[in-house]
């Protein structure tokens, strides 16, 4: 597969941002804070730090996850149920607690919510107990989970809204201490707050340094504005830290990495509530922290900084990003990014715009980053400067893409190089006419890392006016992957250089073939030039294994609607092939051990089934093909290839089937032949 991807660096890009500026700003490794001029700070002794997590804290993110549990049992048993409305019901249900569950990470979650989420189970119990009087085998197990479902979800939001009453009770005081000028350091616990518009034009290590425990800053819906070098607010070494309702913005658009809204170090339990940043090089950068959450933020970023992100950070556990609008973060060169991460863990991004993106732009990107959820999510025309992609993933693992939109990608929409446990749910992917790239591109990392076990089921992926080299999902020396349920729906048709397909299973650069892909129950179509195609173009050493394509309708492409080269011990089965340029499944380049079963190949321009010469040791059975415009069955692969109880009539090229044995051939109406296949004259 032809690619020449420009690969995410997350360490370089956050270490510039973060470590950097860190390193020389705010914290010195030594341990020591540099020395500061602040003339009217507020210079009152400091209480201890202890940036540990506080007991009510672990209780909630410890109810968090048993809610996760509880949600993940009603979604395995609605996937495994075989009735489409109780499926519907757990579904929703799930669904519903699923975005309580995200408001309690956010910190935003209100009892009202928790009240709509009981409703919602409370009637699909009704409906499914109903349900159940006519089908009492579908009980059981279906309730039980609901249930319990309802009874975890009034235990742990019980807990997580008390801690959120005695936080809110604690910092709702009516004496907040007043920040009249800038620059200025918090050193003592309490609330502050913000009454008017301040401006720090002068060069600064901040506009605001925060150095207690249990601070709340309330910008007042009032606006800090620093120069182009200054950091808005910078914390370290602190726990609870509330900053909320303002704006934080560069008195021009910045080029400097040390331009950031929000500079957070060894801060644990933080959080950041509508603040809109506008032309800093980086709304807010974090190291080394823990339980950070923004939620309603706004990124408006169109500085001149050589790398510009909304939210990045590194080394750090428990990250929600939550209804936040990133929109047109630009850099000069060579990258933007609204949420990048390197090397953590526990990170949220939900209910999340990413739009107007300008240059060279990725919208999430993850690296070595473990425990991943995106959710509910909508990027619209990303990637317009290059090759990268909307969301990129190196080295991350368990990670979960639900409910999202990838539109008008102009490059790479989902760019997994190298991950472990990846699943994509319910997303719709769009490519823009001239995206020479795919929409997905699972594996093809150089650097060897691998590419194991993918879930994506119930998405499309479409580009009704695709470039000639376009892609729509590529596979690359990608180790278990499962496809399901899903709609191809793109027109590439190819070069004289390239051979595209709507899915597209290829050796990566290094030669490592893909192994354990299936695609089941998924629907191609559009003239693509192939809508399946398995190759091995890059090094062509070992052979893609172990493929198995089971109950899809293909139709009309350019040329095959399956075409296996270079392949071994493939499985194509039960499966529709209509209409298509050529073949409706052929296998060539040296194919061996391959299992055609059960497929319907009809009204294609070529043959039905065609098995070149250097295609050997390969099995057909079962398989139906009529109205071709070639042969029904064509094999030139000789005696190793067997064919049995196939049957080939009403073809264009006589014979029906060709390159069979004869001994296994009979006329329909002739005398049964044990294994034999009906070729009509």
């Amino acid at each position: 597969m032809k690619r020449c991807f420009k690969h995410f660096t997350a360490l370089s890009v956050i270490a510039s941002l973060t470590l950097a500026t860190l390193d020389s700003k705010l914290v010195q490794r030594s341990g020591e804070l540099p020395a500061r001029q602040l003339p009217e700070a507020l210079q009152i002794n400091k209480a201890p730090n202890s940036p540990t997590i506080s007991p009510k804290a672990y209780r909630r993110l410890v109810e968090i996850a048993n809610l996760k549990h509880a949600i993940e049992q009603v979604q395995n048993l609605a996937h495994e149920s075989k009735d489409i409305d109780a499926k519907h019901l757990l579904k929703q249900a799930a669904k519903t607690v699923e975005e309580v569950r995200f408001a309690a990470k956010a910190k935003t979650l209100t009892a009202g919510q928790v009240e709509h989420a009981l409703s919602h189970i409370d009637q699909a119990y009704e409906k499914l107990e109903k349900k159940c009087k006519h089908k009492k085998s579908l009980c059981t197990s279906l309730l039980e989970s609901l249930l319990s479902l309802k009874r975890e979800l009034q235990k742990s939001t019980d807990i997580i809204l008390a801690e959120f009453t005695s936080l809110n009770a604690a910092l709702s005081c009516t004496e907040r201490t007043l920040i009249s000028s800038l620059p200025v350091t918090i050193c003592e616990s309490g609330a502050y707050c913000i009454a008017q518009d301040l401006c720090l034009p002068l060069t600064a290590s901040a506009a605001i340094t925060v150095e207690a425990d249990n601070v709340d800053i309330d910008l007042g819906n009032h606006v800090i504005t620093v120069d182009p070098s200054t950091a808005g607010i910078a914390a370290s070494d602190v726990c609870n830290l509330r900053i909320h309702n303002g704006t934080i913005r560069s008195l021009s658009p910045a080029a400097a990495p040390t331009s950031v809204g929000l500079l957070l170090v060894n801060v644990t339990h933080g959080s950041y509530e509508q603040i809109v940043f506008v032309d800093t090089s980086s709304g807010a950068t974090f190291a080394n922290c823990s339980d950070q959450s923004f939620s309603n933020c706004q990124m408006n970023l169109t500085g001149d900084s050589p790398y510009a992100v909304g939210i990045g950070g590194q080394s750090s556990m428990g990250l929600t990003v939550d209804n936040c609008l990133f929109n047109q973060i630009a850099a000069t060169s060579p990258n933007a990014f609204a949420v990048c991460v390197q090397a953590c863990n526990d990170v949220a991004v939900q209910n999340c715009k990413f739009l107007n993106p300008a240059g060279n732009y990725t919208s999430i990107a993850l690296a070595a980053t473990t425990n991943v959820e995106i959710s509910d999510c909508t990027i619209v025309g990303s990637n317009t400067g290059g090759q990268s992609a909307a969301i990129s993933l190196n080295s991350a693992t368990n990670v979960a893409i639900q409910y999202c939109e990838l539109l008008n990608c102009s490059d790479i929409g989902l760019q997994a190089l190298s991950y472990q446990n990846l699943v994509v749910e319910n997303c719709a992917f769009t490519a823009t006419s001239n995206n020479n790239l795919s929409l997905v591109q699972l594996g093809g990392n150089t650097s060897m890392e691998a590419a194991t076990d993918a879930i994506v089921r119930n998405c499309t992926f479409s580009c009704p006016q695709a470039a000639n080299e376009f892609d729509n999902v590529g596979l690359l020396g990608v180790q278990g992957a499962l496809f399901e349920n899903c709609l191809f729906d793109s027109n590439p048709s190819g070069t004289n250089m390239y051979t595209p397909a709507n899915f597209h299973v290829a050796d990566d650069y290094a030669g490592n073939a893909c192994s354990g892909i299936k695609l089941l129950h998924s629907i191609l179509r559009s003239d693509a030039a192939n809508h399946i195609l398995v190759d091995s173009p890059n090094v062509g050493i070992n052979m893609n294994a172990a493929i198995t394509i089971d109950n899809c309708l293909i139709d009309s492409a350019l040329l095959s609607g399956v075409a296996l080269n270079f392949a071994n011990t493939c499985t194509v089965k039960n499966c529709d092939s209509t209409n298509n340029g050529n073949s409706g499944i052929s296998l060539s380049g040296g194919s061996q051990g391959c299992m055609l079963l059960n497929n319907s190949c009809v009204h294609n321009q070529g043959d039905g089934i065609q098995v070149d010469a250097t295609s050997t040791n390969n099995s057909a059975l079962k398989n139906r093909c009529s109205n071709n415009g070639g042969n029904g069955i064509n094999n030139e692969g000789g005696a190793t290839n067997q064919f049995f109880e196939n049957s080939a009539c009403s073809n264009g090229t006589s014979p029906n089937c060709s390159g069979i044995p004869t001994a296994l051939v009979r006329a329909p109406g002739s005398p049964p032949v044990t294994g034999g296949n009906t070729c009509c004259p």
